[in-house]
């Protein structure tokens, strides 16, 4: 087979992978079931404590205030909050809650549930699709040029 088409082959096949890389994206693939566990544990028992997995990720995401250290902090919870049959709906801003002491507003639940859906690779899908392309592109070139001294 001619270079020309393995490498125009080369970049089709890659950039189908791009895509199929985006599609796993969507699906769910490459979330963080443990940021999903933060939102449900607010949605079940109006908080989320620090010793869950994702707690330290929250902290980088939506620091404390210049005077709380981390170790002061034993959860998140919404400032306010409506119980109905077992189910909490947070309608305040999220604070952080220390023993006998909480912060002012650090975030609101909809950004938490935003933050708990990111993907792990964002821009993957994207660089491969487009390496792919780029491959592709430079196959055609090297088509042409080879056009040109015939």
């Amino acid at each position: 087979m001619e270079l020309k088409k393995i490498i125009k082959w080369l970049g089709l096949v890659i950039a189908l992978l791009g895509l199929l890389f985006g599609f796993l994206n969507l699906q769910g693939y490459f979330s963080h079931p443990e940021r999903e566990q933060m939102v449900q544990s607010i949605l079940r028992d109006g908080k989320a404590t620090s010793n869950q997995p994702a707690f330290s990720d929250f902290l980088k995401k939506f620091p404390p205030p210049p005077n709380w250290s981390e170790k002061d902090i034993i959860g998140i919870s919404p400032s306010t909050l409506i119980k109905s049959g077992g189910v909490v709906t947070p309608t305040g801003p999220l604070i952080y809650v220390g023993i006998g002491k909480q912060t002012g507003p650090i975030t609101t639940f909809y950004d938490l549930v935003k933050w708990s859906k990111e993907s792990t690779y964002p821009w993957a899908s994207w660089i491969i699709t487009c390496a792919g392309w780029l491959i592709c592109l430079i196959g055609l070139i090297i088509e042409s040029f080879e056009k040109k001294k015939q």
